[in-house]
């Protein structure tokens, strides 16, 4: 315990945090959410995770297909927002999926796709009246060469939403790999 003390005390200086109490860090794995100073911080993205295939067009986020021909892809976007957001295509035609989904704050989502373009607006998730510019409301990229087994082909979001690695752990459980 002392030694987990002194590696949080360490920590703390380092970053120059003046008012902590090591009482209140009882481990180094709680620790975790303390910035870490520039050349050692965590990576924003899961390696072979790329910022391509999409762009900002305010205020939309624009999913678009891969120049080199490569079909199906997987987005991973992460809410940036402390508030639940909601991403909504509202340009496609009346009877076809709208591709909707609420994300959670700092949550992440992964987001099938073999279009070749999805227009989404970000609204607030209790009142999709609310629209803001994406651009400030999530982080994404694409893992442009995931593959995935017949069955899971499409543009459709994956079930579930979570932490980051909870979402890479469900595109892998539904067949999809992963590579860079």
């Amino acid at each position: 315990m002392k030694a987990i003390k002194m590696s949080a005390l360490f920590l703390i200086t380092i970053m120059g945090t003046a008012n902590a109490e090591l009482e209140s860090i009882p481990n180094q794995a709680e620790a975790s959410h303390l910035e870490m100073p520039k050349g050692s911080a965590k990576r924003k993205f899961p390696h072979g995770c790329r910022e391509l295939g999409f762009e900002f067009q305010s205020p939309l986020l624009l999913i678009k297909s891969n120049p080199k021909g490569q079909q199906q892809t997987l987005f991973l976007i992460h809410n940036i927002t402390p508030t639940d957001i909601r991403l909504k295509d509202e340009t496609a035609p009346r009877f076809s999926p709208n591709y909707e989904k609420i994300i959670p704050a700092n949550s992440w989502a992964a987001f099938a796709f073999d279009s070749d373009l999805v227009q989404f607006n970000c609204s607030a998730a209790v009142n999709d009246e609310n629209k803001f510019n994406c651009q400030h409301a999530v982080e994404l990229c694409q893992y442009n060469n995931a593959k995935f087994p017949d069955q899971n082909f499409g543009t459709y979001w994956l079930e579930e939403t979570g932490s980051r690695d909870e979402t890479m752990e469900e595109a892998i459980q539904k067949g999809i790999l992963l590579r860079w």
